[in-house]
């Protein structure tokens, strides 16, 4: 061949891959075969699959949270440095930042007994100009706005540990600052802690600032609200698209397994007690007392995935009926199972070369540093 063609059908090879790139596509340049079968369990998921739920909600405490219904007078909230103006009109906490250190606080009188943990602060609000919304805790009996606003401007280990890019504008905006609970759930922030709430409402001088809310989410609310069914959970910054379980419940899927069929799956919990995981199934038609157990797990640490491949090579090509189930000694604790999937092993293709031997070629992008208010 030469070269000149070489280089020819080379580049038309590359311009092809670049115009799948252009839609966004990620794809596969070689000539491989199509993908092992697979069957995602969370597409197969209906709510009339769980047995043994509950409709009742669960319990959960009643929430922290201010709000600025009421009159001026009866909201405790204070302008600490900054601001100008703090006032409440219309149902909004409202103020005009004069630095870019504005600081709004309020002491908490009750609830500071409590060992309970924070998860997240949630702040409704708008504002004018800014690039960043941040929130601290102080737990001395008189807080010293001096120092705060030292370690502040000298970015002190700790200053400001809850923080979220701002979207300025007219509209109203949810932000959820999260905190970052370690895998044997230990937080810088037990309620017990939090006497003074400070608030950073923008990070610019000259910006009209209305609160509508701003809210402490401890962790037994935030586990109250965890809905069953499909939803993307993460540990330790490992984010999997979910199936949600309480116990007692079991959720059952009725499968045609593939050829060389195993069970691609790792399991979870938010609890700090024991929580069992079971896997078990049943051939087509043989019905529930024919049903094996194919895996028994206890999670004993939270906030980790714990991986736990089962093989259902033993079932591959039959029609069986597949059951998940969360066992605890508290009714509607929490189970996670993460990326739930039955994948295909060692299938052959046409050349007779099994497909885990054939090179395929795949192309990633990834968009890291995308911000919300930059996109439509």
């Amino acid at each position: 061949m030469p070269p000149s063609e070489g280089r020819s059908k080379v580049s038309t090879k590359v311009k092809g891959c670049l115009a799948f790139l252009s839609v966004g596509v990620l794809l596969s340049c070689s000539a491989g075969p199509s993908a092992p079968s697979t069957i995602r369990l969370l597409e197969e998921f209906d709510s009339g699959r769980v047995e043994g739920g509950s409709t009742e909600p669960v319990a959960g405490p009643r929430p922290t949270e201010w709000r600025f219904d009421a009159p001026e007078g009866d909201q405790p909230w204070k302008s600490g440095s900054g601001t100008t103006g703090l006032s409440v009109r219309d149902g909004f906490l409202t103020a005009r930042s004069n630095t870019d250190i504005p600081i709004l606080h309020v002491e908490r009188t009750s609830g500071l007994e409590n060992p309970e943990i924070l998860h997240a602060v949630e702040v409704r609000m708008r504002v004018s100009d800014g690039g960043q919304l941040a929130v601290m805790f102080s737990d001395s009996e008189e807080l010293n706005l001096n120092a705060v606003l030292g370690q502040t401007r000298s970015n002190a280990p700790g200053s400001w540990p809850l923080r979220s890019p701002l979207v300025a504008g007219d509209s109203i905006q949810t932000y959820t600052l999260t905190t970052q609970v370690t895998s044997a759930m230990q937080s810088s922030f037990p309620s017990s802690g939090i006497r003074h709430v400070l608030v950073r409402p923008t990070d610019v001088a000259g910006a009209e600032i209305e609160i509508e809310s701003i809210r402490l989410i401890f962790r037994k609310e935030y586990l109250a609200n965890i809905p069953s069914g499909v939803s993307w959970q993460g540990f330790a910054d490992i984010f999997r698209e979910t199936l949600v379980t309480r116990s007692p419940e079991r959720v059952r899927f009725n499968l045609n397994l593939p050829d060389g069929a195993w069970f691609d799956l790792a399991v979870g919990t938010v609890e700090d007690g024991p929580v069992t995981f079971q896997v078990g199934l049943s051939r087509d038609g043989a019905g529930t007392d024919s049903e094996m157990v194919l895996l028994e797990r206890t999670v004993t640490t939270p906030h980790r995935w714990e991986s736990t491949p089962i093989d259902l090579e033993e079932f591959s090509g039959q029609r069986v009926s597949l059951f998940l189930s969360v066992r605890a000694d508290t009714p509607r604790t929490l189970g996670f199972w993460g990326s739930p999937v039955i994948r295909a092993r060692s299938v052959t293709s046409s050349t007779g070369r099994a497909e885990a031997e054939l090179p395929q070629g795949v192309i990633l992008i990834v968009g890291d540093t995308l911000r919300r208010d930059h996109l439509d």
